[in-house]
């Protein structure tokens, strides 16, 4: 695979887009947290539980992707994005720790996470990316890619970041989360358009690995359903306390990896 200047733009836009997760302003979240009901309060930890768990994951979970990249001949811009990638997420792991820790205080993160959310992130994703160390192929290649930044991050993060704006920012509440979430979001734009690039040099190079994708696709999207689902089961499985409900946020992740196949039909083009 070759890759164009994009990847050493977007390493560039890194640089100059760098923001720190300590210094964001949660004064108004903590009146903000004050004025929430018990069962709200559940729901605002539960879903920061849930992305915070992925983004510890998805941080430690990389360095595979870049060690199998360095591997391959003229891969340096490539190498030099996940490594700003990698600092990315481990700054958005510490935006959720430190939310969590200053505004709702001491709680068992653990508690507040369910068996898909286990599955995806404990078994699927670091065995799709630690096979890229011993597994040279790009059938390996676009598996980890797929798993990684077309659905951890290019359909379930961007369908949490949705349910976040629809329940804390229409309401005019927690600041500084949505600000962080702002943040975050910003940077993983980056990361998707990165894994799409990397798709499509692969599907240009050998067209039969889409099937790959579409393989794991079928295995992907139902665990991404079930993560969504480990949100809204403590509250009947339907809506949440704010109002949000699983069948919108379906039909946003749905329509999320529909864009995503869109944008690799375009560049495939």
């Amino acid at each position: 695979m070759h890759f164009d200047d994009a990847h050493w733009a977007r390493y560039h836009k890194a640089k100059k887009l760098a923001w720190d997760p300590q210094a964001i302003d949660l004064d108004q979240d903590h009146r903000d947290w004050a004025a929430l009901n018990e069962e709200e309060r559940d729901a605002t930890i539960r879903a920061c539980a849930l992305f915070l768990g992925g983004e510890e994951a998805v941080a430690s979970d990389l360095a595979p992707l870049l060690v199998a990249l360095r591997r391959r001949e003229g891969q340096d811009a490539a190498c030099a994005f996940l490594a700003s990638q990698i600092w990315e997420e481990t700054k958005h792991a510490e935006f959720f720790r430190r939310w969590l820790a200053e505004i709702a205080g001491d709680v068992d993160l653990d508690a507040y996470t369910g068996p898909s959310h286990t599955e995806l992130f404990d078994r699927v994703l670091p065995d799709r990316l630690d096979t890229v160390l011993t597994d040279a192929s790009d059938e390996a290649l676009v598996r980890a890619v797929t798993t990684y930044h077309l659905f951890v991050e290019g359909t379930l993060a961007e369908t949490g970041y949705h349910g976040f704006y629809e329940i804390f920012e229409r309401r005019g509440i927690l600041p500084g989360l949505v600000e962080g979430i702002r943040l975050v979001q910003r940077d993983e734009a980056r990361h998707v358009a990165f894994g799409i690039d990397m798709l499509r040099e692969a599907f240009e190079q050998d067209g039969d690995l889409r099937d790959v994708l579409e393989v794991e696709a079928e295995m992907l999207f139902p665990l991404v359903v079930g993560v969504l689902g480990d949100y809204f089961a403590p509250y009947g499985g339907e809506q949440d306390p704010f109002g949000l409900t699983a069948t919108e946020l379906l039909m946003f992740a749905s329509a999320q990896f529909g864009k995503r196949q869109a944008a690799l039909e375009r560049t495939a083009a």
